[in-house]
């Protein structure tokens, strides 16, 4: 007996009811957190200075990255705290998608407890007291009479009454126990809208195999996040699954935390660097041009070396100047700022 509905859609597979609301995995978490980490202006000005030590010309040390250990910590606790909060939403998914519910997997004829994970679109759906819905359903029959449940909508709209579904009235003379719903009820044919996001909005009708055709709205339907309340029981047919679910469709992917302070002083760090540029490309011009002029006298004292060319000169001078004054933006802030984040 095939005791799975259809949902038409021609051309498309339906999708997984497995959800994962985690922003990394394995594979993804270094690139991706790196990406992020440099994003920040404050990251990626002391990357720029890190590189531009490198190079042995307009180096104090000669070479050597003295900003390596700074950057490297801040870099390195953001990315301890970030793996942190993905592993609790890793976690999350994990208690959400192997939750326990009684459903009427492919090819059999009763309830049996599978994972939240396992169930596909058609599956029936045994849904009890006090526990959510699993997925999107059509609600076809519950234990109180006339088919009426009550379900709490917190999870989706903040709302603590209770509110009412009721099935369709003509699903109670044929759907009255388990028997009857799989035998009256396989093979049934529901065409409907496609997955949005609106919450309290459906439309569709459902084809029994008798060739009977009912409208379906959305005082039957049964949304993902919800929970039974004050009914022993109801059942259900899978309409929506995963992240088609209108609860995932309004849920948008993780993102990066920002504070107020930090996008303020983003903000203040261009400013910052804009004004250290113009004081470093002044005064590394102003010195390449004294030396071309001057080198010979000062050279005893000053170092200087006049046969380098006016072209070549200014560049060293404005990479000099822009390490001597690296202190425009102090480290010392974003480690702080990064351990008080951390604990």
């Amino acid at each position: 007996m095939n005791t799975e509905f259809q949902r038409r859609q021609p051309g498309r597979n339906f999708i997984s009811n497995k959800i994962s609301t985690a922003k990394y995995n394995c594979i993804t978490f270094l690139p991706l957190n790196l990406f992020e980490q440099f994003s920040k202006m404050a990251n990626f000005y002391f990357l720029m200075l890190f590189f531009m030590e490198l190079i042995p010309w307009i180096s104090e040390p000669g070479g050597a990255a003295t900003m390596a250990m700074p950057i490297a910590f801040v870099v390195g606790v953001s990315m301890i705290k970030d793996i942190f909060e993905d592993r609790k939403r890793h976690k999350s998914d994990n208690e959400e998608n192997s939750r326990p519910t009684q459903s009427i997997p492919r090819g059999q004829t009763a309830f049996r407890e599978t994972r939240s994970m396992d169930i596909k679109v058609g599956c029936i759906v045994k849904v009890k007291e006090n526990e959510f819905f699993p997925c999107d359903m059509l609600l076809l029959n519950s234990s109180i009479p006339k088919g009426i449940c009550y379900v709490e909508t917190k999870n989706l709209d903040g709302e603590t009454n209770l509110k009412h579904k009721q099935a369709h009235k003509n699903f109670l003379k044929i759907g009255k126990t388990e028997e009857e719903i799989l035998q009256n009820f396989s093979g049934a044919l529901i065409e409907c809208e496609q997955p949005n996001e609106l919450l309290y909005k459906f439309q569709g009708n459902i084809t029994l195999k008798t060739g009977e055709v009912f409208p379906l709205d959305a005082d039957m339907f049964l949304l993902r996040g919800s929970a039974l309340r004050n009914t022993g029981h109801v059942y259900g047919v899978c309409v929506f699954s995963g992240h088609e679910t209108k609860i995932m469709k309004n849920s948008s992917r993780s993102k990066s935390k920002k504070s107020t302070l930090e996008r303020s002083m983003n903000n203040y760090i261009i400013v910052t660097i804009l004004i250290q540029t113009s004081v470093c490309l002044f005064a590394g011009t102003y010195s390449a041009i004294w030396n071309n002029l001057f080198g010979v006298k000062n050279m005893p004292y000053l170092e200087l070396n006049p046969e380098a060319s006016l072209a070549a000169a200014i560049p060293i001078g404005f990479g000099t100047w822009f390490l001597a004054l690296m202190n425009f933006v102090a480290i010392s802030l974003m480690v702080t700022l990064e351990m008080v984040k951390f604990f």
